[in-house]
C-alpha cells in the first residue's frame, strides 16, 4: 500500500495565523482546503506518472486511489493506492483484442508491463492463451499440468504424471487440469518502485505552498469588504 502524506504543521499553522491577524480563527477551515485541493491534484499526478511509465490506463490507476481528506480538527491529507496484482489483459498484450477475436490464435502471444521495452514472449509450452469468462472478463491464461479431483479412482498426482508424459496429448481429463490467469504488478508495487512519488511530493510541496498563499489572501480580502 502506498500513502503518501501532506500535512500542515503547528510552525506553518502559526505562521498562518499570524498573517491573517483578526481573522486567525479562520486559518484551520483554509488550510484543511488547501490540504484536499493538493491531494487531489496528487492523485491526478500519480496517475499521470504511472501512466507514462507502464501500460495501463490511468482510469485503471486511478481506481486503486483514494483520498483521505482533511479537516479542521486534523489538518493532514494522504492519498492512498491499495489493490491486488492486476491482469495482464489491463497491460499490453499483442495480438490485442480486437485482433484475437474471431481469428485464429497467434503461435505465441507477447506481452509488455513497461513502457519502452519490447513486448516478450509468453510461455509456449504449456502455451498462454487468451479467453473471455463467463463474468465478460478477458484475460491471458495457461495450462498449469496440474489437476483437479481426479475422475473415478485415478488420483491427481497419477494423472499429473500421465499429463507431464505425454505433454501435449489430448487425454478424457473431464476439464479437470488447473487453469492460472497471468498477472502484471498492483498499482502500490508500480508507484513504489519508481520515481513516481518522489515526483508527486516535490510538486506537492510547492502546490501546498500556492494553494495555503491563496486560501490566507481569499479570506484576507473577504475580510476587507
Amino acid at each position: 500500500m502506498i500513502r503518501p502524506v501532506i500535512e500542515i504543521s503547528e510552525a506553518d499553522l502559526k505562521h498562518i495565523r499570524q498573517r491573517l491577524g483578526e481573522l486567525k480563527d479562520e486559518a484551520p477551515s483554509a488550510m484543511a482546503s488547501a490540504l484536499n485541493r493538493t491531494a487531489n491534484r496528487m492523485k491526478k499526478k500519480a496517475a499521470e506518472l504511472a501512466g507514462a511509465g507502464y501500460n495501463i490506463t490511468e482510469e485503471d490507476v486511478k481506481a486503486t486511489m483514494k483520498v483521505r481528506r482533511a479537516s479542521k480538527q486534523k489538518l493532514a491529507a494522504a492519498v492512498v493506492s491499495k489493490g491486488p496484482v492486476i491482469s495482464l489483459s489491463k497491460f499490453q498484450v499483442d495480438p490485442d483484442w480486437a485482433v484475437a477475436k474471431g481469428r485464429p490464435a497467434p503461435s505465441v502471444y507477447k506481452a509488455s508491463v513497461r513502457k519502452g521495452p519490447a513486448t516478450k514472449p509468453l510461455d509456449k509450452n504449456p502455451k498462454a492463451f487468451i479467453a473471455v469468462m463467463k463474468s465478460g472478463h478477458e484475460g491471458v491464461f495457461a495450462r498449469t499440468g496440474r489437476w483437479k479431483a481426479a475422475e473415478g479412482n485415478i488420483s491427481w498426482k497419477k494423472r499429473t504424471r500421465e499429463y507431464n508424459r505425454s505433454r501435449g496429448q489430448k487425454r478424457h481429463s473431464g476439464h479437470n487440469e488447473i487453469i492460472e490467469e497471468k498477472f502484471g504488478p498492483a498499482v502500490p508495487w508500480m508507484l513504489g518502485n519508481s520515481r513516481s512519488m518522489g515526483i508527486v511530493n516535490e510538486e506537492a510541496v510547492s502546490t501546498m505552498e500556492k494553494m495555503m498563499d491563496a486560501a490566507v489572501k481569499r479570506i484576507l480580502r473577504k475580510g476587507a469588504k
